[in-house]
């Protein structure tokens, strides 16, 4: 069997409250093989860096819409790939189920 690498990043927050954002979504990125791309990434950050830019890490809610669009042009030529997403309304997640120990493998379980 082949190697599966599984990359996963959720969104939003665990407070279920008014104040907390309605939705919690939950990606996936799975692949065989991490090597494509790989390169092309660790350029990016580096030239990036050597442009100035303040930058330790990709993180898509934290960098600006252009270095964002530069990871997503890398991130739509990669071979074999599989993405995912689950949207859960938080306001229709089940008492019971709210708890992050609990919530959090429930919903990776359900995602993958």
């Amino acid at each position: 069997m082949a190697d599966c690498y599984v990359f996963i990043d959720d969104s939003g927050n665990y407070d279920f409250s008014p104040n907390g954002t309605k939705h919690w979504v939950l990606t996936s990125l799975i692949t065989e093989d991490i090597r494509p791309g790989l390169l092309e990434l660790s350029d990016l950050k580096h030239e990036l860096i050597d442009l100035g830019t303040d930058i330790e890490f990709f993180h898509a809610a934290e960098d600006r819409q252009a270095v964002r669009n530069r990871v997503f042009d890398i991130l739509r030529r990669l071979p074999n790939i599989r993405i995912d997403s689950l949207i859960v309304d938080k306001r229709k997640a089940a008492p019971e189920i709210r708890p992050l120990d609990r919530f959090y493998p429930e919903m990776v379980d359900h995602l993958l």
